[in-house]
């Protein structure tokens, strides 16, 4: 069975494609392994009407997040337009199924191996995709009505997952992996957790696995954890650098990953410098108390922003903030008293994002009671996360200042972010050792 893929991405967005969505390898591994039904497949970014043609595929399957599903949904239409069925994964569909097309002849809803698996079983089978409903987490159409079968169980350990099939990407010496699903934590504007329900870790023993063949078989030489938390189990940590140590792999790559403010403490620091960790990424969201309690939950005080960053930096770890601005109630005080944080720790790179409604966050009830979104007629396109480039589309969800008022001020935070990567530049330039790992960062088109 052919089976081309579309990774639905924005091209143009270097953050989107610099390195590979691993999910859809993940489907294709698991089935290989689980399933009797030999696939071929194909994943895909661009050019979709040539590999339509060319791969000639029996099935499609979509993967986009919610600001790209009109790119999703035109290339669905190609697919549809030669008679070939759509399947459509990921986390706008599994966060608001009631979306799906009509282009689209089903929806997968949540966790995807298992549910992949037994699509492609039923469609070798039955040549169609009639009578499905006793798969369950799917949505799909039936007699022009949307029709939902049972909510899909979670895969109950996730080292029964095959690493995901990387004979079909190019990996770059620079690569990604997970280890980890899901987020203890539920941010107000984070779909993670709300996709996840539950946080679950692969064993220490898969993960060294999967880093022990990546530097062995694709010689890679810096990992990037995608995970939403991976220092979350410290005895998993722990047993990671272990084993790490027995099999001879400290220091023969590096790592980075994303932390939390609150769960970074001196033990959690040394394992990451044993580990060689250049870099994290901390979701340090607000250098104001109360935009931080909106955003966090009241899990993080700024104090714990500072002392991570502190600490962070006491090992020779980069940080890289991730800062939130644009809070319904924030003022411009507000906002330059987190300009002023940045400006005053110690860190390395800066992002810096424009709070966005993600379906099923209380952020997106907020931004529907104010009648921002209309799920029926809503342009996704305006969910994307760059201000800067998204200025007239983008919601703006302040109810104290203009939308020029908050492109001037995210701005600042853009004079702010140029002004970190070129005192990297001169670091970098210092220091001989790292000038080739930031040549490779910035071929690819980011700073880790």
């Amino acid at each position: 069975m052919k089976i081309l893929f579309i990774d639905a991405v924005d091209t143009d967005d270097k953050g989107q494609t610099v390195l590979n969505s691993i999910g859809i390898y993940y489907l294709i591994s698991y089935a290989r392994k689980y399933s009797d039904v030999k696939i071929d497949c194909k994943v895909v970014r661009t050019d979709i009407e040539r590999e339509l043609a060319e791969f000639k595929p029996d099935l499609v399957g979509i993967s986009c997040v919610s600001e790209n599903y009109n790119a999703a949904s035109a290339y669905a239409k190609m697919a549809k337009s030669k008679r070939i069925p759509v399947i459509i994964g990921g986390i706008h569909i599994s966060m608001i199924p009631q979306t799906l097309r009509k282009e689209m002849d089903i929806g997968v809803i949540g966790e995807g191996e298992q549910t992949f698996l037994e699509l492609v079983e039923h469609y070798e089978k039955n040549g169609n995709f009639k009578n499905v409903d006793n798969i369950n987490g799917l949505v799909y159409w039936s007699n022009g009505q949307l029709k939902f079968t049972k909510p899909r169980e979670l895969i109950d350990s996730l080292d029964k997952i095959p690493f995901p099939a990387r004979d079909l990407m190019e990996v770059r010496r620079l690569t990604n992996m997970f280890s980890s699903r899901g987020c203890p934590y539920y941010c107000s504007f984070c779909s993670s957790s709300r996709f996840w329900k539950i946080v679950r870790f692969s064993s220490a023993r898969h993960v060294v696995d999967e880093i022990k063949e990546l530097k062995e078989k694709y010689n890679v030489n810096h990992i990037s954890f995608y995970d939403d938390l991976f220092i979350a189990d410290k005895k998993r940590l722990k047993e990671i650098a272990e084993i790490l140590e027995k099999e001879g792999l400290l220091y023969k790559l590096s790592f980075d990953c994303n932390c939390r403010a609150n769960l970074v403490d001196e033990e959690t620091m040394r394992l990451l410098k044993k580990m060689n960790f250049t870099t994290v990424a901390m979701g340090l969201e607000s250098g104001c108390e109360k935009s931080l309690a909106y955003l966090k939950g009241g899990s993080v005080k700024v104090s714990d922003n500072k002392k991570a960053v502190e600490l962070a930096n006491k090992y020779g770890i980069e940080v890289t903030g991730n800062i939130v601005i644009g809070l319904p109630f924030e003022t411009m005080e507000d906002i330059l008293e987190t300009l002023n944080f940045v400006k005053s720790v110690k860190m390395g790179h800066l992002s810096i994002w424009l709070l966005t409604p993600l379906p099923q966050t209380p952020v997106w009830s907020f931004a529907e009671e104010k009648g921002l979104i209309k799920v029926d007629d809503f342009n996704w396109g305006s969910l994307k996360l760059d201000f800067s480039k998204n200025y007239k589309d983008a919601i703006v969800l302040s109810q104290t200042l203009t939308r020029k008022e908050m492109f001037d001020i995210f701005m600042l935070f853009k004079k702010e972010q140029r002004i970190l990567e070129r005192k990297h530049m001169i670091r970098t330039a210092l220091n001989p050792r790292k000038t080739l790992r930031f040549v490779m960062n910035r071929v690819l088109g980011t700073l880790i």
